[in-house]
């Protein structure tokens, strides 16, 4: 199980979604999508698995240069919860805030800041994410990230360039 701070974390989408667009009560079908990317971020901080959120061949990849922990690209689910859970090994006290997000078709893109720190090596971070997920028929079929690696490098430190 993943430990956030704040385990309310996922539960402030549809509020974020709705906030940030005068006409998204009129949008039902991108936020049935808003809502399955809370389900998904409520069972990463429960533990409770994503085979139920995602399609079988579900894309993660978090974008980095070599060298970022955590930047890669899994297909599968299986691989893709082995990724998720040796992701979140290497962070401890998370405090994820959605800034906002934004939904349109198959398509929703969260703004997240993020603070914690890197558990290799004890180091602070503070950055900024953006994941973008295709949804399709309810389910989750394509996860991109894409943060600020230098954050990353930076707390990793040497840990990173031995790894």
């Amino acid at each position: 199980m993943t430990q956030f701070a704040d385990p309310a974390f996922g539960s402030v989408m549809m509020r974020a979604f709705v906030g940030g667009d005068a006409d998204a009560k009129a949008k039902a079908a991108e936020a049935a999508n808003v809502q399955t990317v809370e389900r998904l971020y409520a069972a990463i901080v429960e533990g409770t698995g994503l085979s139920g959120l995602c399609t079988p061949d579900v894309e993660f990849e978090i974008v980095g240069p070599p060298g970022v922990p955590m930047a890669g690209r899994h297909v599968g689910l299986a691989a893709v919860e082995a990724a998720a859970k040796s992701n979140f090994a290497l962070l401890e006290e998370q405090r994820p805030v959605i800034e906002s997000v934004i939904a349109q078709g198959d398509e929703v893109v969260v703004f997240i800041q993020e603070t914690g720190r890197f558990r290799p090596t004890g180091r602070p971070y503070k950055m900024l994410a953006i994941q973008h997920f295709t949804v399709r028929r309810g389910r989750i079929v394509r996860f991109r990230e894409l943060c600020d690696n230098a954050v990353l490098l930076e707390a990793a430190g040497k840990w990173a360039r031995e790894a």
